[in-house]
């Protein structure tokens, strides 16, 4: 997945979550604490929300929802699918 697409990908399923619950993914996927090494990219903050979906028992819900949102044809280039798998 590009870059600039972790952003709107991961507001996107958090959006379909409680309140409550998208505090817990903050409190654990806390990226400026985690990943204050990274200095470009976004894939350690990418890694530290997949742990917190892991950690919540999540994981599944968001492999469901990237699989039901996003269509990648190749790495880094991901689309958004409007609820569509293309197959």
């Amino acid at each position: 997945m590009c870059d600039g697409c972790y952003d709107d990908f991961l507001d996107g399923f958090e959006r379909t979550l409680p309140k409550a619950t998208q505090s817990k993914i903050h409190k654990i996927a806390d990226y400026s604490r985690r990943c204050r090494e990274d200095v470009a990219g976004f894939s350690c903050e990418m890694a530290v929300h997949v742990d917190a979906m892991r950690r919540l028992g999540l994981f599944k819900r968001f492999v469901n929802y990237s699989c039901a949102e996003y269509s990648c044809s190749f790495a880094a280039h991901c689309t958004r699918t409007n609820g569509h798998v293309e197959r």
